[in-house]
């Protein structure tokens, strides 16, 4: 199942994972406790604006996924590349993934 990465795919691989790395670093990484959080604060902050910025961002990004078909929220969506897959194929991304279901949390929690 394991296949050797095209190495013309590795600088945007590894530049993904760069950009993905940082922007966990600088949205979850907790230097006071020394550990990943997510909360409250974090978890309306992390869009880098304010409530409206990041209900903005929530209709924009998850309502794509609405406009595009979606019927459960899929492990990951990229507007811009629908047959976009780290699998190989968009074919094998899960349709229905728990760690995109946050916008529903969110929305009964701060009722946006």
């Amino acid at each position: 199942m394991a296949k050797q990465v095209d190495p013309d795919k590795l600088p945007f691989l590894n530049q993904r994972l760069e950009d993905v790395t940082t922007a966990t670093l600088a949205q979850l990484w907790d230097e006071m406790q020394g550990f990943f959080v997510s909360g409250p604060n974090r978890q309306i902050s992390w869009a880098g604006q304010t409530r409206d910025g990041a209900v903005k961002h929530l209709k924009s990004y998850w309502g794509g996924m609405l406009r595009d078909g979606a019927d459960t929220f899929w492990e990951l969506y990229d507007p811009h590349n629908k047959a976009f897959s780290p699998y190989g194929s968009y074919l094998i991304n899960s349709y229905c993934h728990a760690w995109s279901c946050t916008p529903t949390y969110l929305i009964r929690k701060y009722t946006l």
